[in-house]
């Protein structure tokens, strides 16, 4: 594993989540700061850093980092060895959540889900 591949599953183990919201596996981290997302952006390879975004309680701004769907896939396929049992269990239950929901024949808008032969 490269030092800046370890550093960002640190980093993901402290500050990050992902779950599965909208049908869709998401990971996220916040920050105040675009710099430490910038790097980790830079160390995954993929996601998107977006902001400043104000919520009105907090003076000051915040930043955004996320990635969807095989994004968020490939992200935790590369972290994942080296995360915490809390942090592995909280995309587990993501993922079972979606898997659940294509089992039940449930789409990302909560109708059927069509498929085409």
């Amino acid at each position: 594993m490269s030092t800046e591949l370890a550093w960002a599953a640190g980093f993901f183990d402290g500050e990050g989540h992902s779950n599965y919201y909208q049908g869709t596996l998401l990971v996220k981290i916040s920050q105040n700061h675009t710099d430490v997302l910038d790097r980790f952006q830079r160390a995954v390879g993929v996601g998107t850093v977006a902001g400043p975004y104000s919520n009105g309680r907090n003076p000051n701004p915040k930043y955004q980092f996320s990635a969807f769907g095989k994004n968020a896939e490939r992200i935790m396929g590369a972290l994942r060895p080296y995360l915490s049992s809390v942090k592995s269990a909280q995309w587990d239950a993501a993922v079972a959540k979606r898997d659940n929901k294509r089992t039940a024949g449930i789409g990302h808008n909560g109708g059927p889900c069509l498929t085409t032969s």
